[in-house]
Parts: C-alpha cells; sequence; structure tokens
C-alpha cells in the first residue's frame, strides 16, 4: 500500500483519467461477472439492480469489483493501475454513486463532446484510489483537493442525471458545479436518445408513410395514367394543393416548438401530407420511366419540374428531422425530471466534515450555483454565453444541445438540394443564367463550409453550433419555398409552361414560355438574401442575433426601453459576480 500511495503523490490528480474505450471494457467486465452472479445487492436493495438498463449501483461495483482488481495489482487506483503514469483530464464527469454502471456508461457516450477529439475521461469510481484512506486523501484544502484539480485541468464538465437520486443534491457536485462555473467550463448533459427508438419512430413515421402512399398511388397509374391526371383541373389542382400543404406543413414544423400542441398537430398532418405526395408522385414517376423522349432534358426536368417527386423527399426529410427532434426533446425531459432539482440548500453530504468544508467554500453563491444549474437544466448545456443569454432574458429551451453530426448532414443535404435547383434554373432562365450560376456556385461553397464551420463553432461552445445548425437548416427550406410561397414558381409556371405537353413526353418540341424577367429576378434575389442573411446570423452568433433583433423592436416600440435597463443591471450584476469569481480562484493555491 506504501507504493500506491507514493504513486498517488508522485502522479498529479489532473492524470488520474482513462480512455472512454478503457471505460468501455471495464464495464464489459463488470457485466459478465454481474451476469454470473458475482456483483451481488447490497443490504438495502436497489431497485435497478436486475434491470439491464440500469445495473448494480456503483457502491456495489466498486466493492465486488474496483477494491478487487486494483488490490492485486497493488491498491493503487483503477486509471493509475492502466495508466502508472496517468492521462491528462479533458472530461470531468459529475455523477451519484448511486447511480448504475450500465446507465452511467450510455450517459457518458450519449453526453460526450461532440466532433472534438476527447479521449479521456476522470470519473472519481475509476481515479481515486479505492483500497487507501479516501478521507487521507481528501484532507486537504478544497481547492486542492483530487476533482478541484482534475476538474481545473478538463475543458467539458459532464453532468449525468439518474432515475435513483438528484445528482445535485450530493454536496461534492454542487461544488463541482460550482468550481465550473468559476472556471468557465462546458456543461453537457446527455440528452442524445437511444438508437433504436430513433430506427423505430423512422421506420413507422417516414418508411411506413412512404410505402403505403406509393401503394395508395398505384391505382393512379393504373387507371388514371399521368397525361390525364396532371392535364385536368383536378389533378392539377390536387397536385398543386399537395405542394401548398407540403410547403406550409413544412415551414409550420421548422418555426414551431416541439414542445407545443400545434407542433405536434402539424406533425401529425404532415404524415398524412406525406402519404398523398407520395400518391400523386406515382403517375409522375410512371411518366419519368417510360419518357423515351426525354433524351439530355431528364435532368432539367427531375431538378425543376419534379414537383411531386421533391416535395415528397423533402417531407420524408423535414418528418425525419422532427422525428429526432421530438425524441431529444422527450430524452430532455426525462432528464430533467431525474435531475430532481429545487435549490443547493437542500444539498446534503454523508461526512459533516467535508459538508462543513463546501459549505464554507460556496458560501454566499449559493444563488449563482442555482443559476448555473437552472441554465444547464433549461439549456441542456451551459457555457458563459448562455449565461449572458439568460441575463438578457432570452429563451434558452434546448439551445445548447443536438445531435450535432445528424443535424450537419441535414444542413449539408439542404444546401446541395438548393444548389442543384439553383443551377437548374440557370439552365431554365437564360434571361439570368449568370446570376443563377453565381449563387449555385455560393451555394455549393455552402454545402462545403457548414461542416468546417460546425466543427469550428462547437470549439467555441455547443451553443454556438446548435443555433448555426438551426439556421443553416430553415435556410434551406426557405431557399426552396419562397419562390414558391410568394407564387414565382409552381402555379404561375403550371400556366405558363405547358407541363402536359412535358408529361407526354414531348420535350423535344417543348419551348417553355418563361416568366417575366422581375418573377425571375425575384426568385435570384430571395434565395440570395436568404444566404446571405443566414451565413451573417450564423457567424455572429445567438448572442449578437437576438442583441441585434432586440435592438430594432426597441427603436419600433419605445416600451422595450425599460426591459432594455433591466438586462443591463442583469448583466452588470452578472459581470461583477464573475470578476469577484476570477479573483477567488486566482487566489485559490490551485487556481
Amino acid at each position: 500500500m506504501h507504493d500506491a500511495w507514493a504513486l498517488h503523490q508522485r502522479v498529479p490528480p489532473e492524470r488520474w483519467c482513462v480512455t472512454r474505450r478503457e471505460l468501455d471494457r471495464f464495464v464489459e467486465v463488470v457485466a459478465a461477472r454481474w451476469a454470473a452472479g458475482k456483483v451481488p445487492d447490497s443490504e438495502r436493495p436497489s431497485s435497478g439492480h436486475h434491470d439491464p438498463e440500469h445495473g448494480p449501483s456503483l457502491y456495489q461495483v466498486n466493492r465486488h469489483v474496483v477494491k478487487p482488481v486494483t488490490l492485486a495489482a497493488g491498491g493503487m487506483s483503477y486509471a493509475l493501475m492502466l495508466h502508472p503514469e496517468g492521462l491528462d483530464c479533458e472530461v470531468f464527469v459529475s455523477h451519484s454513486w448511486f447511480e448504475g454502471i450500465f446507465h452511467l456508461q450510455r450517459s457518458i457516450k450519449a453526453a460526450w463532446p461532440q466532433l472534438q477529439r476527447l479521449h479521456n475521461l476522470y470519473c472519481c469510481l475509476l481515479a481515486n484510489p479505492q483500497n487507501l484512506d479516501m478521507e487521507r486523501l481528501l484532507a486537504v484544502d478544497i481547492s486542492e483537493s483530487p476533482f478541484a484539480k482534475a476538474l481545473q485541468k478538463s475543458s467539458h464538465l459532464l453532468v449525468v442525471p439518474n432515475p435513483t437520486v438528484g445528482v445535485y443534491s450530493r454536496l461534492w457536485c454542487v461544488y463541482e458545479a460550482y468550481l465550473g462555473a468559476t472556471l468557465q467550463k462546458t456543461y453537457l448533459l446527455p440528452v442524445k436518445p437511444k438508437r433504436m427508438v430513433l430506427l423505430r419512430r423512422i421506420c413507422l413515421l417516414v418508411w411506413l408513410p412512404c410505402v403505403a402512399g406509393c401503394l395508395v398511388g398505384l391505382p393512379l397509374v393504373w387507371l388514371i395514367g399521368p397525361a390525364r391526371i396532371y392535364a385536368s383541373p383536378v389533378g392539377g389542382g390536387g397536385l398543386f394543393l399537395t405542394w401548398s400543404l407540403s410547403a406550409c406543413g413544412q415551414w409550420s414544423m421548422l418555426m414551431l416548438p416541439p414542445s407545443t400542441t400545434c407542433f405536434s398537430i402539424c406533425f401529425r398532418l404532415m404524415v398524412v401530407i406525406s402519404v398523398l405526395s407520395y400518391a400523386i408522385t406515382m403517375p409522375w414517376l410512371d411518366w419519368l420511366v417510360d419518357g423515351k423522349e426525354l433524351r439530355f432534358n431528364w435532368g432539367l426536368a427531375l431538378c425543376h419540374y419534379g414537383m411531386p417527386l421533391n416535395m415528397s423527399l423533402i417531407n420524408s426529410v423535414v418528418v425525419a428531422f422532427h422525428v429526432r427532434l421530438v425524441a431529444e426533446n422527450e430524452e430532455f425531459e426525462r432528464k430533467e425530471k431525474m435531475m430532481q432539482f429545487v435549490s443547493v440548500f437542500h444539498a446534503q453530504c454523508s461526512n459533516p466534515r467535508d459538508e462543513q468544508r463546501i459549505r464554507q467554500a460556496i458560501r454566499g453563491y449559493e444563488r449563482e450555483v442555482d443559476t448555473v444549474i437552472g441554465i444547464l437544466i433549461k439549456a441542456g448545456a451551459y457555457t458563459p454565453s448562455l449565461r449572458k443569454e439568460w441575463d438578457a432574458g432570452h429563451d434558452l429551451t434546448g439551445a445548447g444541445y443536438t445531435d450535432v453530426s445528424v443535424t450537419m448532414v441535414y444542413a449539408v443535404v439542404g444546401w446541395v438540394l438548393v444548389t442543384l435547383d439553383t443551377i437548374s434554373d440557370a439552365f431554365l432562365w437564360s434571361t439570368f443564367s449568370w446570376g443563377f450560376a453565381a449563387l449555385g456556385v455560393v451555394c455549393c461553397a455552402s454545402a462545403l463550409a457548414v461542416p468546417v464551420c460546425t466543427i469550428r463553432l462547437y470549439s467555441r461552445g455547443p451553443d454556438r453550433a446548435v443555433f448555426a445548425l438551426a439556421c443553416w437548416t430553415i435556410a434551406c427550406l426557405a431557399a426552396l419555398l419562397l419562390p414558391f410561397l410568394s407564387v414565382l414558381v409552381g402555379w404561375d409556371e403550371a400556366n405558363s409552361v405547358r407541363l402536359e405537353a412535358l408529361l407526354d413526353g414531348l420535350t423535344d418540341t417543348l419551348e417553355p414560355q418563361t416568366p417575366p424577367d422581375f418573377v425571375v429576378l425575384g426568385i435570384l434575389l430571395s434565395r440570395a438574401c436568404v444566404v446571405s442573411v443566414t451565413w451573417v446570423a450564423a457567424l455572429a452568433g445567438p448572442s449578437s442575433w437576438n442583441r441585434s433583433w432586440m435592438g430594432r423592436r426597441r427603436r419600433i416600440c419605445p416600451q422595450f426601453d425599460s426591459e432594455s435597463d433591466s438586462d443591463s443591471e442583469s448583466d452588470s450584476d452578472a459581470s461583477e459576480l464573475e470578476g469577484v469569481l476570477a479573483v477567488r480562484v486566482s487566489s485559490e493555491p490551485g487556481g
């Protein structure tokens, strides 16, 4: 044991870390022993001990796995048993020991910082030498404790709630929250939904409506035929109505908060509209397959005149996007309930001496810690920029989290679709072909720039990336739908261009009658404005955008001046508090 103690004195606490893969392998060992009955329940049975979603508590894992394994290796911690020289702390995990080990592993995976090359984590179960005298290890100034040292070194703080006990009902976790806010760390909650839940919902709400719509549309192909359905007033009107409903539904779903009743109604209607859009697409597909005279015009027809298919695909993408959004929102609500947070004044500690030291350390800043935790629960993350938004009175619901990788794919696909549609306009309307070609290049560059900018923005804070991705996603749909909603494309084109001739396969003799120049120019300028405004907002960030927007509202509505004064006072108070905290940390021995 003397060698183990000497090892922990030589290696600083901020290096008592393991990698994520090593954590996964450790959990596999625990799972094997648990399945074999070698990790029994405690004298006070845990409701989740036999649940494969939860697993044995960390107390039982420590007693039956960590201690025996590390004792046989010499008594050091599990982390230093694997890495005697240690690993730099990159991510700090704040959790409760009442939590099940399987739940902890999944939560860490779900909350792990995205798009960043971070590998090492500090988890007290594996970091601290469980076989040594822990009271002696912690019998130092609280700012010199292993927890404080590791948190100072890390860049992110993962807060892992559990269904057994509120994580911030424990004073050590409260101190970690206080210290993280003082050091301006990024907090993250595990809000990522389970993959199987997403797959089931996508199959039910995306693929099933697609198949159902195609089956409903088959009789239209056999009984009516493509030429008759689209050339007739009823068929053309039905096509235009379906497209109009699709556009309105897509726009409404993007603008409504996912927790509202209106959103739920729009979501269900959108699934029904998807069925109708695929049904009316089937005759168009039959024409596309049988149209032997299309020759080199099929690309133009598919990109620009492929209204039924294009809108059906966009419907499916929008529904899939919001399936994930709804699942995230539900997971967010689950985690909020697990937090069981009221105030740090209600937190407790099993060791009376530790409780006294922690209370002394955070005295006078309890309300500040309450605010930090409140922002974390509201936004799914905490950063200094989110704190400024909170002080300014902005709604932060879900502002700090989304599945960045998946949302980034949606944004890239959206910009690719805008690029294809813009280039098709360049071929269709020769008067302004140069403008559409240039705009197409800009849209293509936007599609390529989205991943790079997302990674850079996420490094500044998850809220920056979440806001930018929201801007880009909404902008893609706006760029595709604004011309239609302005009656610049669609009904006007249906009247000016003989679509029934196109559907009859007479493309070699078709001479499209282009709309007036001012209509084409309107399409070009509307998309150019959407692209430019989107990138300015995305790169400026939510703080600058909201400040600019509120400033415009104050110029229009003078009654906002009083709100501005209160916001300024709040910002001043927050800045003063940050300065006090910074001075306090710099004066601490470990600062």
